[in-house]
Order: C-alpha cells, then structure tokens, then sequence
C-alpha cells in the first residue's frame, strides 16, 4: 500500500478516535492506512491495545495499524515511527494528521503542578506535531482534537479573549502555566482544568497556520471540538454534552475529507458540527 493514503492519528486507544478511523475508512474511496497511535506510560501498558485490523472493500483495501510510543521513551519511538513511515511510504507521505488532546487521567487538584499537566498535554501534542509536519504532504491536513473548545471559548472571553491573541508557544505556555496553577488551587479543578488546556491547543492550530502561511505544501491546520465526552475526563459539564460516537465523529471526518478550498478560507480556525466557529474577539 506504498500509494495509498496516509492518516496519522493519535489517541489510538481512545473510543473516539477508534470510531474516527472506522468512519474513515468507509468514507475514504482509496487505499488507506490509518496509524492509531498509543502514548502508554510503558511497554507493559501497550499489551493490552489491540492489533491491526484489515478492512477491504470493491475498490480499496483499509489497514488500521496500531503504533506504540512511550511516555519513557518519546524520542526515541517517535524517530522508530518516523523511520517506518519513510521506509513504508516515502518522504512527504501523510496526508492527514490529527491529534487528540492528552489531558492528565486525574483531575484531581493537588495531583499535578501546572507545568506537568502542560507537559501531558500541549507540549505532547506541539512536539509529536512538530516531529512529523516534514512528512506532510500537499495538500495536508493538521487536525488538533480536544473536547470542551466551547467552554474553552468562554473561558477565554471571560478571560478578556486573552487566547486568540497568543502568537508564539511561550506566551501560550505562560498563559495556561497562570491559568492552570489558580485552577489546581480551586475546589473547582476539575470542570476547569480541562478547558484550559483545550485553549492551548486553540491558539496552537492557529500559531501553526501562521508559521507555515507560505509554506509551499499549502498544509491546512485546525482545531476541532466533536462535542463528545471522554470517559477518562468524567466533568461535571459533560453532563450536558452529546454521547453519540456517530454525532461526534462528523466534524473530524469532515475535516479529514471536504474539498481543501473550503476548507483553506478558515486556516487556523476551530470547528464544531462542520462548521468553522469564530472565538469572540479572536
């Protein structure tokens, strides 16, 4: 399948993503294959994920691969991976790659300082994407996904909209750093951490689509918000939030697949239910 597509996703071990790869791969009218990729805390964590699945169809054949990289050995397994896929496919061989937020399992205050949880989270995804941007190709598509990016979005206007208007990682990671350490503080941890975070990658999709504005490839960046709740987050405010998989894995694949000249006129926005949705004085 050396010219088939190539998604790259991670949150592999995740039911949303899971449901996001299987959709993808009805949709998509081509040979595709999918990396679901895991960020075990060790090896003996990645035992229990599941092994590829082949799906094939009248005209195209799907493969859904399953890729390990440990939180104890990042570097290291990310080049192993990023090795492969040159080997398998070739320089410039993704097509799309999206990321899904990883937020810390406990929400918790007082189990983890501001730095750490940053760590887990905006700087786990802002490196992973930064490792592989060189193997996109024309055409491709960065897709940051997080849940609660409409609480995030209020947040951040109660905030004096002080998200949309980060320009570079260093101010988003002094931000969310102030941000988290009043959140860690607060009986309220738990329905506010979350959103923060999802800010950060916010203004993350949105620094990316900047940087790389002439970038000859025409890489198309976002952020999107499937208004799903993810069991390991459990929030309050998920109580009022959408559990249909089949509703929330819509805007993802929308993003992955709809016509790049639609979607080029909203380049470093966020998206809900197909859409592009504008921050308030973003």
């Amino acid at each position: 399948m050396s010219n088939s597509k190539v998604f790259v996703m991670t949150g592999g071990g995740t039911n949303l993503v899971s449901a996001i790869a299987r959709r993808l791969a009805l949709t998509v009218e081509e040979d595709l294959h999918i990396y679901a990729v895991c960020f075990p805390r060790n090896n003996e964590d990645s035992e229990e994920l599941h092994a590829p699945e082949t799906t094939k169809r009248a005209n195209c054949t799907v493969i859904i691969t399953p890729v390990f990289i440990t939180l104890s050995n990042e570097e290291n397994d990310a080049m192993k991976f990023k090795e492969y896929l040159l080997e398998a496919h070739g320089d410039q061989c993704i097509d799309t790659l999206m990321t899904c937020d990883n937020y810390p399992s406990s929400t918790e205050a007082g189990s983890y300082d501001a730095s750490q949880a940053i760590e887990k989270n905006y700087f786990l995804n802002a490196n992973f994407i930064s490792n592989f941007l060189g193997l996109m190709k024309y055409n491709g598509r960065v897709i940051l996904l997080a849940n609660q990016q409409k609480r995030a979005q209020k947040l951040s206007v109660d905030k004096k909209n002080i998200y949309p208007k980060c320009n570079s990682s260093a101010q988003v990671n002094e931000l969310l750093t102030s941000e988290l350490e009043t959140a860690l503080q607060s009986k309220a941890a738990s329905d506010t951490m979350y959103p923060i975070h999802c800010a950060g990658l916010v203004a993350l999709a949105r620094i990316l689509s900047a940087s790389y504005e002439k970038d000859p490839r025409n890489l198309f960046f976002a952020s999107c918000d499937p208004e799903f709740p993810t069991a390991s987050t459990q929030l309050p405010c998920d109580k009022y939030r959408s559990n249909n998989i089949e509703i929330a894995v819509k805007t993802p694949v929308y993003l992955a697949t709809e016509d790049m000249d639609v979607l080029m006129c909203n380049n470093g926005g966020f998206f809900t239910r197909m859409s592009p949705d504008f921050w308030e004085g973003g």
